[in-house]
């Protein structure tokens, strides 16, 4: 359908491709070209974000460009854990892109109809090879640039400017930890990656506007020229770290985060503080950071008496010489409700005396272990897997479980060494794949779940080397069971036995027949048990097979003229049968 059909660049996404065919062939925007390919428009808007993350039909796409789907695929944008997206190498913070409001250097597409994935960014401001600051709004009418914007190239070509712009550091910053994926960014005495230092600048540049702009505006709802001395403010909180942020926690003391309804610590960083301890977050490198540097602070810089009753996530001096703590004590140790230490007591991971109280030691303990219990959503995260299929592996005791439900507890605890065990054990099962022999085939677990097969079976399997499996690594997520990619005969059928499917073929007649001729005799079957599910299945032996071949016939495998020679033994009108049925006289 397209008269030119241009190559794929090196790290273009599928946004700025879209753009390239439709201005190369002649459309007035990329909505004109996708409703040229049948792409299902709800509006007349652009669904941005499903098109970087793939999730159309790219049938008609790759039929009309001619690209292989894989080429297609290495264009879009996935989303990675928690918040994180990933484009090819590069791991950035959903808070830190935004895919419906783009920003163009407009010597870049005027005279490449190039668009960076880095300009994606929310702090990248200027294009640091042509030196000049990007632009989102058109500057004939003051309208937003979108994707679909009409006459992009023409806009470009009259925003273009060979002025030189001193270029920010943050996009400077960014540029540097972009290009070079070893590369870290100092603050203080930590140092950073690319997508740490996104968390950093996004967590500075909301809780600056907060305390000395009023801003009540996200990163994203600004204009580039906006965002320019947002970052720059946002930067500044690192360069002079950790000056800055106790100054910024300090304007907090004068004006509370919360107005009422709270005491202590969370009257005054309310919401500062629950993003810094929430969940998953305090895993994140970046994280960790402002909660050591907001640790300190709390000790040695904020003087609120309140501050002492309510110390509750962060690790406080309680019961610090005690040697036995009751079980309130013991649960605001650890954070958690009474009713939940219970739990842990009746499934013996911590003991609790005669008395009703418990050891410190053993609540410090068991404070260390309980780092490493995530829950069921965090392990199919980390084996890329589905909870069915996680609890499948639970069933069959290739993964250990620490707490299952119950009428008090609805959620599973697992413990992270048990997934890294479990893949250990996996990685140790792994052969050569020039080994393998060619009539097997590769797969991947979730290709297999797919296709009805237990994957417990599957990994038993592989444990007890009846099937083999070759590794490729995925430095995304170095737990993914996909990195697993056992090779198979697909049919794990018994030597000698076909399935009624096979038969059916052979045979040239309806599948229901065949479950019919097993039923009356005509055919041997019995129930076996395969590899590929946990249940028996009805298989035939070849040697009945060959049997009903040389002794029956079917109406298609007899001549007209030669009827009187055959007897008809089964049938619609003989017995029932669903096909007429014949031995010779």
């Amino acid at each position: 359908m397209f008269l030119i059909k241009p190559l794929l660049k090196n790290d273009e996404h599928i946004l700025n491709y879209l753009l390239r065919i439709s201005i190369y062939n002649g459309f007035k925007n990329t909505i004109q070209l996708l409703r040229c390919i049948d792409f299902t428009l709800t509006n007349n808007r652009l669904p941005t974000n499903k098109i970087a993350f793939g999730a159309f039909s790219t049938e008609s796409l790759v039929k009309n460009t001619n690209l292989k789907t894989n080429s297609l695929s290495s264009t879009f944008f996935h989303r990675s854990w928690n918040n994180y997206y990933r484009f090819k190498q590069l791991i950035i913070p959903s808070s830190s892109i935004n895919f419906s409001k783009p920003t163009f250097c407009p010597q870049c597409f005027y005279g490449e109809l190039k668009h960076s994935v880095q300009h994606f960014l929310l702090p990248i401001t200027h294009c640091l090879k042509h030196q000049c600051i990007l632009i989102d709004i058109n500057p004939s009418n003051g309208k937003r640039l979108t994707w679909s914007t009409a006459n992009l190239q023409q806009i470009m070509k009259e925003a273009n400017t060979t002025t030189k712009e001193m270029i920010p550091i943050v996009t400077i910053n960014i540029n540097r930890l972009a290009l070079a994926h070893s590369e870290q960014l100092l603050v203080g005495k930590s140092s950073f990656d690319l997508s740490n230092y996104l968390v950093l600048l996004q967590f500075f540049s909301r809780y600056h506007q907060r305390s000395f702009t009023n801003q009540t505006k996200q990163a994203k709802q600004l204009s580039n020229e906006q965002r320019v001395n947002l970052y720059n403010t946002a930067n500044e909180y690192l360069h002079n770290w950790p000056t800055g942020f106790y100054a910024l926690l300090n304007s907090f003391i004068i004006k509370p985060m919360a107005q009422r309804g709270t005491t202590g610590i969370r009257h005054y960083f309310r919401d500062l503080y629950d993003e810094i301890y929430s969940g998953i977050k305090q895993k994140v490198p970046a994280y960790q950071f402002l909660m050591e540097a907001f640790e300190y602070y709390l000790q040695y810089e904020f003087s609120e008496s309140a501050f002492i009753n309510n110390f509750t996530r962060i690790e406080a001096p309680l019961h610090i010489n005690a040697t036995w703590l009751s079980e309130s004590s013991a649960a605001k140790l650890l954070d958690i409700p009474v009713s939940h230490l219970k739990l842990f007591v009746n499934a013996a991971l911590l003991k609790q005396h005669k008395n009703g109280t418990l050891l410190k030691k053993d609540i410090d303990e068991f404070a260390l272990k309980a780092k490493d219990h995530i829950t069921l959503k965090e392990v199919t995260h980390l084996l890329d897997i589905g909870k069915y299929q996680v609890l499948q592996l639970v069933e069959a005791g290739l993964l250990k479980s620490i707490i299952q439900p119950n009428d008090k507890l609805r959620d599973w605890l697992f413990d992270m060494q048990a997934v890294q065990e479990l893949v250990i054990l996996l990685k140790s099962k792994t052969t050569d794949q020039e080994a393998l022999s060619t009539s097997l085939k590769s797969s991947t677990f979730k290709a297999l779940t797919f296709k009805g097969f237990c994957i417990s079976t599957v990994i038993k399997n592989i444990l007890n080397d009846k099937i083999a499996m070759v590794y490729f690594e995925n430095l995304n997520n170095l737990f993914s069971l996909q990195q697993f990619h056992p090779y198979l005969d697909l049919s794990f059928q018994p030597n000698e036995y076909v399935s009624p499917k096979q038969v059916s073929e052979n045979l040239e007649v309806n599948i229901n027949a065949i479950y019919d001729f097993v039923k009356r005799g005509f055919l041997l079957g019995s129930k076996k048990q395969v590899g590929r599910t946990s249940r028996k299945v009805m298989l035939i032996h070849q040697s009945s097979i060959n049997y009903f071949k040389d002794h029956y016939y079917l109406k298609s495998n007899i001549n007209k003229s030669k009827k009187q020679n055959y007897r008809l033994v089964s049938g619609p009108k003989k017995g029932g049968g669903l096909v007429n049925l014949y031995v010779k006289n």
